[in-house]
């Protein structure tokens, strides 16, 4: 006899609570978690940031979600490039690059938006930055079927990774409209430049 479906759903929060814990006792799972976590948070924080940093420049609102666009297109279509770069390569020179030429263009995104450049230069910076966003969640699901043996383990990885995708465009934009409220619209794409390192 198959038992009710009260009792099947109680022993499937009970595995699901055990499985989340048993992830959560390696170190190494802890250090993903909390390392992917904090490194794609700038993905929920740099669309607000771009537009309150055109407008606090002066720019219109047209331009700032022209240029929060180019950085979405161009941090999606690197993705792909990026992903496919740490399938082939060790991930840790590809996040570096990609770390490096993030930053670089984003300042250089800052610089020009404090200069109140064209749109076009702002386009173009934007599109340059989105271009080198390190693929992070590629990486991360690459790293759990090596650290996770176990497939009842791999499965809370992943449901807890597409958790965390929430966290990330829910928090993401908290985090800048207290930046730009309380230092300047510039800090929010500063802070989106603080990636942790991978150690």
């Amino acid at each position: 006899l198959r038992p009710p479906p009260a009792a099947r759903m109680s022993v499937a929060q009970t595995l699901g609570v055990r499985s989340y814990r048993e992830l959560f006792a390696g170190r190494d799972a802890r250090r993903v978690i909390s390392w992917g976590l904090l490194a794609r948070m700038p993905m929920g924080m740099a669309s607000l940031a771009f537009v309150l940093l055109v407008r606090g420049e002066g720019g219109s609102y047209t331009t700032a979600g022209i240029v929060s666009g180019a950085y979405t297109v161009a941090a999606g279509a690197g993705a792909v490039v990026g992903g496919r770069l740490v399938d082939r390569r060790r991930p840790a020179p590809v996040l570096l690059t990609d770390g490096v030429g993030d930053g670089i263009a984003l300042a250089g995104l800052l610089a020009l938006a404090h200069a109140r450049s064209p749109e076009p230069a702002l386009i173009g910076g934007a599109l340059v930055a989105g271009a080198f966003a390190p693929p992070v969640g590629p990486t991360i699901r690459m790293m759990w079927p090596a650290m996770l043996p176990k497939p009842e383990l791999r499965t809370t990885a992943f449901a807890l990774e597409a958790t965390i995708q929430e966290v990330i465009f829910v928090v993401g934009p908290l985090v800048v409209a207290a930046l730009a409220a309380t230092i300047s619209p510039s800090a929010g794409v500063a802070a989106a430049r603080a990636r942790p390192a991978w150690r």
